[in-house]
């Protein structure tokens, strides 16, 4: 048999990413590392306006906290900066990106709003969300909207880089907007799920840079807080039906505060979960402007988390809740699911289904060529009486499973590989079994099943490791191609960003890649795919999955 190759190297190809759930349409003008970029927007939505008074903690708490839509040149607050730091070696982050806004751009802030978001989010859309905005206009506030990213690093600890690399992107907005007492403006920090841990972890970090914070839905403490921290205005919220791991540590931080006459309070957010939802970022509003005016409306008031009644200033009650009013205190107390901070110490984890499930694939690999079919089984078994599973589902394209899939145990489940017009190679399922023991929710069991479309050719190996390189460093693989179905030619090649492919033929029954990479200024993973397209001896293309680390 023959092979053939086009007498050329590969350009490089291309990846499209896009931003799931973002509600924003941004044309702005990317800054360079180190430098500063500009965006022009306004908010479609009018920013909900305060009184001197102040933002009512109610209505506050009935925003919708959804991102507005915004369009270029049309924006009611000052012009948006962007700024990224890079890491230094062995920080916990690979990426650290801000956008920076003065809602009012006429007046001079003394004070900055930053928030972040969970894992691995991007939160400078922050910068034109109606209620950002107003809580940032509320505390005569700039506003910051921080992007982290670690791909598993824990950047929730400040102390490990990425604190250093907020600090250094508000000295530049400092500078950068001609207002020079922000470079150590006291900040205002609220933090969801990961976002939570990095505010909680800064205050126990640089208590004395924090004038107030809210720690929303999940804590992981690096270190112990100094005594100053607790004397900063804090919120912890947990969600009364969130995993009770999140439940317990926000709970273990907020006990660490008895006894040192702390201004911490504790939210125990009743029917709610892991989500972040308006009443959390409402009561965290109204807790800042309290905190940020001069001369408090009237005196810190003091609730029991274990019965939501009022207490007196010197109670030793070990879940005494500090507010800076009783606006405030009132609203947590519409909110807040009154049990002993102590018993949350004490509840169950949430039992795993793998722990009383046995569940076995045959095939234990599906391999077929599309248009043809291949059926297997799925077997439950178990010995704990009362276990009854609820659903099975399959995610993966191409794999189906039919037949009983909720109810007592043993059960068999049919399962489906059916691949059509497809490229040739490895392709991979997600099954989640959900199921409760006596009445009892357990975390769902979760497996993969592998699958291999055949085609006319195989690569070996199937796909390609590419190993830690730091930035411009240059990788080279070979893998081979085999065919057992006569002459092979391909016709187009497609490569991740930064990489080349050239084809050899090197024997009669074989043909030899050679793939080039130079490590781009991206860190953190890169994965992709090379896809090879043929024309004979039938048309199909073939995917080889590639996957690298970028590290400094």
């Amino acid at each position: 048999m023959t092979l053939s190759a086009p007498d050329c190297s590969i350009r490089d190809g291309s990846i499209t990413e896009t931003l799931a759930g973002s509600l924003i349409f941004l044309k702005a003008q990317k800054g360079r590392r180190g430098h500063v970029g500009r965006s022009s927007v306004r908010a479609l939505q009018e920013p909900i306006c305060c009184h001197n008074r102040g933002m009512n903690a109610g209505t506050a708490g009935a925003m919708i906290f959804g991102l507005a839509a915004i369009v270029l040149d049309c924006m009611c607050s000052g012009e948006a900066l962007d700024y990224s730091v890079d890491p230094q070696p062995h920080e916990n982050f690979f990426e650290a990106s801000f956008r920076f806004v003065i809602p009012d751009a006429d007046s001079r802030p003394n004070t900055i709003l930053v928030f972040i978001p969970g894992t691995d989010g991007d939160g400078r859309s922050a910068v034109t969300n109606a209620t950002f905005l107003s809580m940032s206009n509320a505390c005569h506030a700039a506003l910051i909207g921080c992007h982290f990213r670690g791909e598993g690093l824990g950047y929730d600890d400040p102390s490990g880089g990425s604190g250093r690399a907020l600090d250094k992107a508000i000295s530049h907005f400092a500078e950068a907007t001609n207002q020079p007492q922000l470079a150590q403006a006291p900040i205002l920090l609220i933090g969801y799920s990961q976002g939570g841990m990095f505010a909680f972890n800064y205050i126990c970090w640089r208590p004395e840079r924090v004038k107030a914070f809210a720690a929303l839905k999940a804590i992981s403490q690096k270190f112990q807080p100094k005594p100053t921290s607790f004397c900063v205005p804090g919120l912890l919220v947990a969600g009364q039906t969130d995993e009770p791991e999140r439940v317990q540590a926000i709970a273990k931080a907020f006990l660490s505060a008895a006894g040192k006459h702390s201004k911490w309070a504790f939210l125990l957010e009743s029917g709610v979960g892991h989500e972040l939802d308006p009443k959390s970022i409402g009561i965290s509003a109204a807790l800042f402007e309290a905190v940020c005016r001069e001369v408090p409306a009237d005196g810190a008031v003091y609730l029991n988390a274990e019965t939501g009644d009022w207490e007196a200033a010197d109670s030793t009650a070990a879940g005494l809740c500090w507010f800076p009013n009783q606006d405030v205190a009132s609203t947590w107390k519409a909110l807040h699911q009154p049990m002993a901070v102590q018993k949350l110490m004490s509840m169950p984890s949430r039992k795993k289904l793998e722990d009383f499930v046995t569940v076995k694939s045959e095939p234990e690999e599906f391999s077929c060529q599309n248009d043809e079919k291949q059926t297997g089984v799925l077997d439950l078994s178990g010995s704990t009486p009362g276990v009854t599973i609820d659903q099975v589902q399959i995610a993966g394209e191409c794999f189906s499973v039919s037949g009983r899939s909720r109810g007592t145990l043993p059960m068999e489940i049919t399962t489906c590989f059916s691949p059509r017009d497809l490229p040739w190679g490895r392709i991979r399922a997600d099954i989640e079994i959900d199921g409760h023991l006596n009445g009892q929710s357990l975390e769902p069991f979760i497996m993969s099943v592998p699958g291999m479309i055949k085609g006319a050719v195989t690569a070996i190996p199937a796909s390609v490791y590419l190993g830690v390189a730091s930035r411009e460093d240059v990788v080279d693989k070979k893998i081979r191609l085999k065919s057992s179905q006569g002459t092979v030619h391909v016709i187009d090649v497609k490569t991740p960003p930064g990489m080349t492919v050239t084809l050899d033929t090197k024997a009669e029954d074989d043909l030899e890649v050679h793939i080039h990479w130079i490590a781009g200024p991206r860190l953190g993973k890169m994965s992709g795919e090379i896809l090879l397209a043929f024309d004979l001896p039938e048309k199909g293309t073939l995917k080889i999955p590639v996957i690298g680390l970028v590290s400094n």
